[in-house]
C-alpha cells in the first residue's frame, strides 16, 4: 500500500488521532493548573516549616584569651582560635615554660588580666564552660582570687594558687548549665582587678549537670 501523500486528501484515521491527543493535551493542561491552584500540599509545608525551625548546629569554641595568641591544635586534636570575643584589661604572655598538670603548656603562657567582659558568639542552646587558669607570675602570693560570672549565673570567687596548687600549675573551673542571652550570645564577666584568665571553653550540653569531664590539666606523675 502507498504512504500517505501530502495534498492527496485527508485520512479519517490521522484526523480522529490528532483529535485525541489534542483532548489529551487540554485534560493534562487542566490538571496541572488546577493542582496549581491549591498551592503547597500540607506535607511541603510541614517540611519547610521544620527547616525553617532548624537552628544552627552547636559546635564546641576553643579561645585563647589575649591578643596576638596564634592558632593552636591541643593534644587532643581540639582546635584553638585567637581572641576574638574580650576587651578590657591588659593582655599578658609569657615564654614558653614549664607547666604542671597539663599536656598543653601553650594554653597557659598567654591571657588577659583585670576587669573583663567577653561576649561569645555560639549557637543558641546549653553550654558546659571550662576556663583555664595557671598563676606564672614571679609575684609568690599565696592566693589569687578570681570573680566571675556569666550572664544570668551566679558569681564565682575561685582561688586559682589554691585550687591548683601553687604557682605554674594548670587548673580549671567547669561552669555547666550555661545558656544563651537574648541575644544569642554567651557573656562573661571579670569583676575585679586581678582577675585572669588564660583560656575559655563552651562545649554543647544537654544538660545542667557537668556531663564533659575535661582531663586535659592532670597531675604530673610521680
Amino acid at each position: 500500500r502507498p504512504g500517505r501523500v501530502a495534498g492527496s486528501g485527508s485520512d479519517p484515521l490521522w484526523e480522529r488521532s490528532g483529535v485525541a491527543v489534542l483532548l489529551l493535551v487540554l485534560l493534562i493542561g487542566g490538571a496541572v493548573a488546577w493542582l496549581h491552584s491549591r498551592g503547597p500540599s500540607q506535607a511541603t509545608l510541614r517540611g519547610a516549616d521544620s527547616r525553617v525551625a532548624l537552628s544552627p548546629v552547636a559546635k564546641p569554641l576553643r579561645v585563647l584569651i589575649g591578643t596576638g595568641r596564634a592558632t593552636y591544635t591541643d593534644r587532643s586534636g581540639g582546635q584553638w582560635g585567637p581572641d576574638q570575643y574580650c576587651t578590657g584589661g591588659d593582655s599578658f604572655s609569657g615564654p614558653p615554660a614549664k607547666i604542671a598538670a597539663t599536656e598543653d603548656p601553650s594554653i597557659f603562657l598567654g591571657g588577659r588580666r583585670g576587669l573583663l567582659h567577653c561576649v561569645f558568639p555560639v549557637a543558641a542552646g546549653m553550654y558546659e564552660a571550662h576556663l583555664y587558669f595557671a598563676e606564672t607570675s614571679d609575684v609568690q602570693d599565696a592566693s589569687r582570687n578570681v570573680i566571675f560570672a556569666f550572664g544570668g549565673k551566679p558569681v564565682v570567687n575561685l582561688d586559682v594558687v589554691d585550687s591548683a596548687p601553687g604557682t605554674f600549675t594548670a587548673t580549671e573551673r567547669i561552669i555547666p548549665g550555661i545558656t544563651t542571652g537574648v541575644d544569642g550570645k554567651v557573656h562573661l564577666d571579670f569583676i575585679n582587678a586581678d582577675a585572669y584568665v588564660n583560656a575559655v571553653e563552651l562545649i554543647p550540653a544537654a544538660t545542667s549537670k557537668i556531663a564533659v569531664i575535661n582531663c586535659r590539666p592532670q597531675p604530673q606523675k610521680q
